[in-house]
């Protein structure tokens, strides 16, 4: 039985009102919806750029798209508009930011996984991330006010530290890069004997490197990077004295007390 030409008419009638419902219904996600997540970005482009050019497809030469040179129209040109403009991004209140934590071989040299924390301070709100799988940190809901400005951003380790300490850095990116490095160890304090006076000459040993305590009972050990440790085991050595064993955490001031052998 031949179509007549009320059916004929019906499809393409009805491919334009479907697609002007998903044009209006995918724009209004985007003005509605204050923070969309990224299947919500990702939902309304399709959504926009499949209605505008289904809906510019009824109007040739509606739409003309021009650029160095380069002419598009009609469902085409709506393609490359609308997929290349967000409309959500106008209307968004806050933003996401991934800080990735590197070495200093290159940015993929991600020597810290899945341990410690990205500080950011953002004036009087200071938020925290995990360090991820792959190194980085995920901050969600940044206010909109703090994009393009500079904020403060550190790592807290046990074992690394960021390589610019006190630098800021500018939020005008999704993702930003820092420098980590390993925390330089130092041992260091003092040596008494039991009435509290300073001795002089005791051998400090620790991890297979020695120094000597001076005149006032000081001393100081600077280990290399690859014997990091939390915690160190030291001796403390002296003719005429008990040998003095102590576990010391690195870069914190220790007293010690040895005794005289009876």
């Amino acid at each position: 039985m031949p179509k007549t030409t009320s059916q004929k008419k019906l499809k393409p009638g009805l491919v334009f009102i479907l697609c002007a419902i998903l044009f209006v219904l995918c724009l209004g996600i985007s003005f509605f919806i204050p923070n969309p997540t990224n299947f919500q970005y990702i939902f309304s482009r399709i959504g926009i750029v499949v209605g505008a050019a289904g809906f510019a497809g009824f109007f040739p030469g509606s739409i003309t798209l021009l650029y160095n040179g380069f002419r598009a129209t009609g469902a085409f040109a709506a393609i490359l508009l609308f997929y290349f403009w967000n409309p959500a991004e106008l209307f968004e209140k806050n933003f996401s930011l991934t800080v990735y934590v590197h070495g200093n071989e290159s940015k993929q040299d991600m020597i810290l996984k899945n341990e410690g924390e990205v500080i950011i301070d953002l004036n009087d709100d200071r938020r925290e991330a995990k360090i991820g799988e792959r190194g980085d940190a995920f901050f969600r809901g940044i206010p909109k006010s703090f994009y393009g400005q500079k904020v403060f951003i550190t790592i807290q380790d046990d074992e690394f530290e960021i390589v610019k300490k006190d630098t800021s850095y500018i939020l005008s990116e999704s993702s930003i890069y820092i420098e980590v490095r390993r925390k330089s160890q130092k041992l260091f304090g003092n040596v008494a004997d039991e009435k509290g006076n300073p001795l002089q000459s005791v051998k400090i040993s620790a991890v297979g490197i020695e120094t000597f305590t001076n005149t006032t009972g000081d001393f100081s050990l600077n280990l290399p990077d690859t014997l990091f440790s939390p915690e160190i085991n030291i001796l403390a050595s002296k003719t005429g004295y008990e040998n003095k064993v102590l576990k010391v955490k690195p870069n914190l001031k220790t007293e010690m007390v040895m005794k005289k052998i009876k």
